[in-house]
């Protein structure tokens, strides 16, 4: 009735679409399979419309360290070689997502082909609209805006008259950059600087702020008592960017492929690998070993990204 609660994250969407699968194929009732099916379509054309390389991108609710840092740990990717044939057969695979290689529903054609040719499209916007009342926990209320080029999507969640992307449990992304290549690239604007268990559900959703309009997105990163002056705010760059350089006193560049950005900050920049910076969140995996942070001197931090 009212929309999906965690449509934006990597990981739960995929979870909540093996379930449609099942409904898909075994309710008993036919309008209930029909419904499911329907529903499978939606889900799927929304993630055609904004895939890079078969991840979807935008804004993220619910992404955990390993959905957020790295493509392989959803089926994003396998969905996206067995729909249209993107990517590289032999390093994809189902995981615990296996249900839609043995179920009766298939992803509409029309779906398949945007997801083929999206890079062949021209410039366009995505604006999605949310706002669920929740008994007993916070509301979701936010808007959503994606800019989707050949070579790049930009996300951000709007944070203007009390909209935001916070759900139950935090860890939203609110600024995302998802450059198009080979390799899985984000740019994360955020201030996640943790993974300890004791902190798994802190959310974010108070500190970072975003507005975003086509290429450009402006946010407002570790604001609040609990990390103000601890220099939390940062843009992670995963490590197919090319190392962070700066240009005068406020602004670093860096580029992936054909997509180049410009980060601006008041007061300057340190730019470090991100596991010297911030050891205990990105220095457990070696596939973070190679990123970069750039992390304003001041903070809480105000930030211009242009893509």
């Amino acid at each position: 009735r009212d929309g999906w609660y965690e449509a934006e994250s990597p990981g739960y969407t995929a979870t909540s679409i093996t379930a449609l699968l099942q409904i898909a194929d075994h309710a008993p009732q036919p309008a209930v399979r029909l419904l499911a099916r329907r529903q499978l379509d939606l889900l799927f054309a929304d993630w055609a419309q904004r895939s890079v390389g078969g991840f979807p991108a935008g804004p993220k609710s619910r992404s955990y360290v390993h959905w957020s840092l790295g493509a392989g740990n959803t089926p994003w990717l396998a969905w996206a070689w067995m729909a249209a044939g993107l990517g590289d057969a032999r390093s994809v695979w189902l995981m615990d997502w296996p249900e839609i290689a043995a179920s009766g529903y298939v992803i509409p054609e029309p779906v398949a082909r945007l997801l083929a040719g999206r890079r062949r499209q021209p410039a366009y916007e995505i604006r999605v609209r949310r706002s669920i009342a929740l008994t007993g926990r916070r509301d979701l209320d936010t808007a959503l805006y994606s800019f989707a080029t050949p070579d790049y999507i930009l996300g951000s969640a709007q944070s203007l008259r009390g909209l935001s992307l916070g759900v139950s449990g935090g860890q939203e992304i609110m600024a995302t950059l998802y450059p198009a290549g080979r390799e899985f690239a984000p740019l994360y604007l955020w201030s996640r600087t943790q993974n300890a268990r004791a902190d798994r559900w802190k959310s974010w959703a108070g500190h970072d702020f975003t507005v975003g309009a086509r290429n450009v997105v402006l946010a407002r990163l570790a604001f609040g008592s609990e990390t103000e002056g601890e220099g939390t705010g940062h843009a992670y760059l995963s490590a197919p960017w090319e190392p962070p350089q700066r240009v005068g006193d406020d602004v670093v560049v860096s580029r992936y492929g054909d997509t180049y950005v410009a980060l601006v900050t008041a007061g300057g920049w340190d730019v470090e690998p991100a596991p010297r910076r911030f050891p205990r969140y990105y220095g457990g995996d070696p596939a973070y070993s190679k990123a970069w942070v750039a992390v304003p001197r001041v903070q809480p931090a105000a930030v211009a990204l242009e893509a």
